[in-house]
Parts: C-alpha cells; structure tokens; sequence
C-alpha cells in the first residue's frame, strides 16, 4: 500500500514526497500517526480540505478562507493551493493563492467558482467555494452645494445637447436660469413668469414646471416647455397646461428669444393641482409628457377617474412627435393608434400625479414617481422593449392597495409598482419625488442606481434590480460632513450631459440645487 501511495504521489507536483519508510518522515511525525493516517486514507479521514462558506460580497477586496483537518496529525507539513474553475465569471489574480486565505479584487459582479487543494504527505483532497459579488447599496454620499438664491421652486436640472457644460435649472415662477462656469448667470435664460401661473412657491403646484431641449438643439435652438397658465398671447384660462415650442437667441447662446414660439397643445385642467409636467426626450426621438389627473382629490372626475378615462389626456404619459413650430404628430406605433376609445397621443395611463419621470440613459428603461392620495406612494416602471400601455392602476389602485373600489379593484391588465411605501413616520412621508438612474462616471459604486426620495420627510433612497427583485434601500446625504436637513422639501433630481445627479430642494425660501460627488465612507 505504500508503494502505491509512494508512486502515486510522485506522478504530482507535491511539495513534499511521500516515502515507502516511515522512518523518513519528520520528526514531529511518529510511526502511529503515519499508520492512522494510511490505514484511514481510503477513507478520506486523513485529510479534509474546506474551502468555506458560499457567500455574497460587495464588489471590491475578497477574503478567501480555507481550512483543513488531518487525523491526529499536525499541520506542518501542509500546503495549500487555489485556483479560479472557469464558468464565465471575468477571471481574477489571487493573491496569496499557495497560502490557506487568499485574496482577490472582483469589480465586476457575478458568481466566482474558486478549487481548494490540500496536501499533506500522501493525501490531496480538494473543495470549492461559490463567491457571489453583488452590489451592495451605499449608505450615504457626499453632495456640494451648486447654487441657491432663487426667487421661485427649482423643479428641474438639466442640460442642451450642445457639448458642454451648462446647466439649466427649471423655476416654477417661470424662469429658466443658466449655471455656466461655476456661477449663476444674471439674466435668466427665459422668463415667461407674465403667462405662468401659480406663484412658483414649492406649496403652489401651477407654474413653469418642465422643459425639454431638442435632440437637434445645437442646429435648430428649439426647445419646448410646459406651463400652467395662459397662452403666449395671453389669453385663455390660467389653469390649463400649454406645450409650447421656443427657440434661443439668434445671437447669444445663453439667451431665448420670448417671441419665437408655438403653441402646440393645451390640456384643460379642472383643478390647480396633480399637473404633472414632466417633458423629456426618449430614446426613440419622441417627446414624452406626463399629465397628472386634474386635482382635486380621489380623481372624482366622471365615472372612473380621469386617470381610467381613455378618452382623456389627463392621468397620463403621453408621446408625440415634435418637429419645431409644426403641429404635433402622433407616432404611428403609439399603442392605441386605431382604437376608437383611446385616444392617440396616450403612451401609458393609469397616474395620479407623475412627478418626476426619468429615462435610464444607458438601458432605455422608464422610471415614474407617481404620488399618491392618502395612504401610499410608487416606483413604476416600464422596461425598455415595452410597446407602450401600461395601466398603472390608478384610481382603481393607490400603489398596489384598491383603491376605488376598495375590493376586487383590479380587471385584470394593471401593472403594479416596483416599490411602494406608506405614508408615516418621523419625518413624515407623504409625497414621492421621482429621481435618475445614476450613469456617471464620478461614482462608480452609485452605476445602476435609481435614486428617488420623499417631498414630505426629506428622505432619499436607492432602488435597483437584482435577480428579479427590487432592493430598496435609506441613503444619507451629507453636505460638508453635514447630514441634509430633514425639513429641506426635495422638490425635484436633475441629471447633466455626462450623467451626474443633482438634488433640488426648498425649505422656506431658502432653495438650493446639490451635486452627488461620492460615496462616503
């Protein structure tokens, strides 16, 4: 038998080779041990590797650890080797890979199969261990201050498509105002606060609430708005939300001209409140505009709510396309293009009040914060191969709870939210503020992320898929190693030309707009 053993060993690139006499052993090995040890071997109870528990890690440095057991024997003489098993998982260094706890650097996530062999004299026995680097949600980041000092609620942050830097931030008083080479420029981009409504303080929902630059903007200047108040020559009632198409300065890039513009639709609002306001460009080309349900309170507007109502523009997402001064078009691969009962220009429907929508840049995915009435508040979401019309359910539904009627609400063809919360708590919760998937390229451990908080409490949250489920998780922002106020109202995100999120939020007339610069540690 040691024979065997003696040649069997020789054919392997062991450290130490086993010998026919025991004689020959190490000192600290006695002739009893050497017998328990052959006489148990066809066993496997010489010797047992354990490569260790499978588990999940976050992406960065990994700790293997290995360990084994030897019958009566001391460990002296064994040796330890790992490697990676190949099963598609990007291959890594191990550091340390002759030694019973390696290490390695895995920035990339996935299930990482590692081999463990043990040898000891005679024996070789081998284990393997499954690491599973997911992606763990920061706790908190770090935010600058970027601009405060304005005269009305920010509602939006946003970029041109013209190569560089400037920033646009959305006033509800009906400015537009440019942060160009770190400052505030003195004279707004636009001010059309002579025909929106409201007094764009952050209780009035009425105003300037969104604008959208053309894809083409750097050739054509056009950029489009949505307003609650009067048409561009001033008549009309001041409630309705208008679309309107202006184009910039013939002269000066950082200036519109007031003058050139088309009125392009106007929605009759029966109330002040739930105006959505939202415009953005998708992925498709197609501009995308959000219309909340007419206000008031339970969408008590005909029969079903306006947010049911097909034959309504009100509840909704809608998508149309654009093209300057000209008159809106309808896609015509719009879901309900052809239906007698729908109307047209309806891309989703089923909202209480939209309040922010936000593309994914790098997946096409569509994210909606939808507020709710009383009790609940939603994530939904649309992904990117969806062919449009969605019901997301309201008023039938108040995230996923019936709603009106309050049993046996759903008809079947509702799509329910991939996160809801409740209204409560301290700070209290009571109004979403939809965010941005982050795509930058500042925070690589924010890539992914869908970033959204609530209006009310001023608490701020992630939200990201993994493996089928959405993980929600509090994040903390910190402001000169300062937490963020809880009494600061989060009235809007924005995103810039290379994907960096920002946070607007109000408390009293103090308005602030903040940059996410990292993840704090």
């Amino acid at each position: 038998m040691l024979v065997t053993c003696f040649w069997a060993v020789l054919a392997l690139p062991l450290q130490v080779v086993c010998t026919p006499d025991y004689s020959m052993w190490p000192d600290s090995f006695n002739a009893q041990d050497l017998t328990l040890c052959i006489s148990n071997a066809p066993h496997g109870d010489c010797l047992t590797a354990d490569a260790g528990d499978n588990a999940v890690h976050a992406a960065g440095t990994i700790a293997l650890d290995g360990t084994q057991t030897t019958a009566s024997h001391s460990s002296a003489a064994i040796s330890y080797q790992w490697s990676q098993v190949e099963n598609g998982a990007p291959l890594v260094t191990l550091t340390g890979a002759d030694t019973a706890s390696p290490t390695f650097v895995a920035s990339v996530d996935g299930s990482y199969i590692f081999q463990l062999e043990v040898t000891w004299f005679c024996r070789t026995e081998l284990d393997t261990v499954t690491i599973t680097v997911s992606a763990v949600a920061p706790s908190a980041v770090n935010a600058e201050l970027v601009a405060t000092g304005f005269n009305a609620t920010v509602v939006q942050v946003t970029y041109a498509f013209t190569g560089d830097d400037r920033l646009f931030f959305v006033c509800k008083s009906g400015l537009i105002r440019i942060y160009k080479n770190g400052a505030l420029l003195p004279t707004p981009f636009l001010d059309i606060s002579s025909l929106a409504s409201g007094s764009g303080s952050a209780n009035s929902e009425q105003g300037l609430l969104g604008v959208a630059f053309d894809p083409d903007y750097i050739n054509n200047g056009i950029f489009y708005v949505n307003y609650t108040g009067v048409a561009p020559n001033g008549t009309g009632d001041s409630r309705d939300t208008r679309i309107v198409a202006f184009q910039r300065d013939a002269t000066d890039p950082d200036l519109a001209d007031p003058t050139a513009n088309a009125l392009l639709m106007t929605i009759d609002q029966p109330e002040t409140n739930h105006n959505g306001g939202q415009l953005l460009f998708g992925p498709d080309g197609f501009l995308y505009i959000g219309t909340g349900d007419g206000g008031g309170a339970n969408d008590n507007h005909g029969t079903i709510g306006n947010g049911q109502d097909p034959l309504t523009l009100l509840g909704k997402i809608l998508r149309v396309e654009v093209n300057g001064f000209n008159p809106i078009t309808i896609p015509p691969d719009n879901p309900f293009v052809g239906d007698p009962d729908t109307l047209d220009e309806i891309w989703a429907l089923g909202l209480r009040n939209p309040w922010r929508f936000s593309f994914d840049r790098l997946t096409g995915d569509l994210y909606i914060g939808d507020v709710g009435q009383g009790s609940w508040e939603e994530i939904d979401f649309q992904p990117a191969t969806s062919m449009g019309g969605e019901n997301y359910g309201w008023r039938l539904k108040e995230g996923d709870h019936c709603f009106i009627p309050s049993t046996n609400c759903d008809p079947g063809g509702l799509t329910d939210p991939i996160h809801e919360y409740s209204h409560g708590g301290n700070p209290f919760r009571c109004s979403v503020t939809g965010g941005f998937v982050y795509r930058g390229s500042n925070i690589p451990l924010m890539e992914g992320y869908y970033l959204y908080g609530d209006y009310c409490s001023g608490g701020y949250y992630t939200l990201i898929e993994d493996q089928g489920m959405w993980e929600n998780r509090s994040l903390e922002v910190f402001v000169n190693d300062v937490p963020l106020n809880s009494a600061d109202d989060i009235t809007a995100f924005g995103e810039d030309s290379g994907g960096e999120l920002y946070i607007c939020t109000q408390r009293s007339s103090v308005i602030s707009v903040y940059r996410i610069i990292s993840v704090r540690n």
